[in-house]
């Protein structure tokens, strides 16, 4: 449902909500052009997906390969996300940021030999880098809570922690840092 003008080859549309299976977009906005080969796009909504359906769709949407290699190594992913996606851009390079506000979710990373749950955090996404911010949870038997931090997937990989506290479980930690 939305309000929707198509004027001088580009569609318009405003005040948009979608709904697909679990997820759900609302106050969505987008501008695509309608003629030409590299048609301008712009995509901006606030969603509430299922996350099980996210690596599918960033796949099609991202091409950053980092990011791609290290999306495959995440399994069984559970939960839910609430947050702002914008794509923009062009119908031929489309470049995605994402913004959540709220995110709940459980998976196994191949890096990491316990599964991971997330109880609560924020998440960014711009394309190069992935930042989190109050983000508590667990892995095997160690917690985190309130982690700041950012991964950068250009050229030269990154990982900066800023801030955040936790509890380790040495039985599980150190057998797997030594391997």
């Amino acid at each position: 449902a939305g309000d929707v003008v198509i004027s001088r080859g580009i569609l318009e549309g405003k005040n948009l909500r979608a709904q697909w299976k679990n997820q759900q977009l609302q106050e969505g906005r987008v501008r695509v052009g309608l003629e030409g080969k590299d048609a301008p796009l712009h995509l901006d909504v606030i969603a509430e997906m299922d996350l099980a359906s996210l690596p599918p769709l960033l796949g099609h949407l991202i091409k950053e390969e980092a990011f791609l290699r290290e999306l495959s190594r995440i399994h069984g992913l559970q939960g839910r996300a609430v947050g702002k996606i914008v794509l923009g851009g062009s119908t031929e390079t489309i470049k995605a940021k994402i913004d959540i506000q709220d995110i709940q979710l459980l998976a196994r990373y191949d890096r990491i030999p316990y599964s991971v749950t997330i109880d609560r955090g924020e998440v960014s996404f711009d394309g190069e880098r992935l930042g989190v911010r109050k983000l508590t949870g667990k892995v095997g038997n160690s917690s985190f809570s309130e982690v700041a931090a950012r991964i950068g997937f250009g050229r030269e990989p990154s990982l900066e922690v800023f801030s955040g506290r936790s509890i380790l479980s040495l039985e599980e930690i150190y057998p797997w840092l030594s391997s």
